[in-house]
């Protein structure tokens, strides 16, 4: 129907083109002669007498669309997370308690009996909102704590076993620097200088690792240092 109605309207012709003032339409664009024009003159867009009115396009398609009662279709009629959704389907009064005025909006992922994935909204005043996030947090409190309770265990065994081991030989501190960083960089793109882990081993290993200052130069234990699992101890120390 819009096509239809464009090359109708590219039919319209001005005598205006001909004058030496006349600027040609941009792209997507038609000259159409106003209606003050046809009825002052009869002829349509005389120089001198009327201003010529350009109509886009996609101006025209776009009001159009929008004319249509159901001017935007997310997820083909069904509600999706969008700002809009959240928005349209946001109650006044919150559905926990329906008192209080609604604060804050949820969106539920679903999927119904026929395997049709959808969103359910809920609204939340301030004090049931507070009461939700509360809950969540304290519902995912147990499965973090579950996960990390071997890896503690590991690590707490490790380093027992570390500290009653006999002095070994002394070694630069870069044997370990070098151990330390190709541990972390296994797992995730560090860009932490070399002189950061070395700081750090300082700080957090010192007495483990035996690490000491001689003639101005610090060096480790090396059987220490090869006892350690410093991906572990990176990961999942815990203080």
């Amino acid at each position: 129907m819009a096509s239809t109605i464009a090359s109708r309207l590219t039919r319209v012709r001005c005598p205006l083109v001909k004058s030496p003032s006349f600027r040609p339409p941009l792209r997507g664009q038609t000259i159409i002669p106003t209606i003050g024009s046809l009825a002052s003159t009869g002829r349509p867009g005389l120089p001198g007498k009327t201003t010529p009115t350009t109509l886009s396009t996609t101006t025209f398609l776009r009001s159009f669309q929008h004319s249509v009662p159901q001017g935007r279709n997310c997820d083909w009629g069904r509600p999706c997370d969008c700002s809009e959704c959240y928005e349209d389907y946001k109650r006044p009064i919150c559905d926990i308690c329906s008192v209080n005025p609604t604060a804050h909006q949820n969106a539920t992922f679903s999927i119904d009996r026929k395997n049709i994935p959808y969103y359910s909204f809920t609204s939340y005043c301030e004090e049931c909102w507070a009461a939700e996030r509360s809950k969540a947090r304290e519902e995912k409190r147990p499965e973090k704590e579950w996960k990390a309770e071997p890896r503690n265990d590991a690590l707490l065994s490790m380093r027992g076993i570390i500290a009653r081991m006999e002095p070994g030989d002394q070694v630069p501190i870069a044997y370990a620097v070098q151990k330390l960083k190709d541990a972390v960089e296994s797992v995730r793109k560090s860009g932490n200088s070399r002189q950061w882990y070395q700081r750090h081993l300082r700080e957090r290993l010192g007495e483990e690792l035996r690490i000491t200052k001689v003639r101005g130069r610090y060096q480790c234990d090396k059987k220490r240092v090869d006892a350690m699992d410093f991906k572990l101890w990176f990961f999942g120390d815990s203080k």
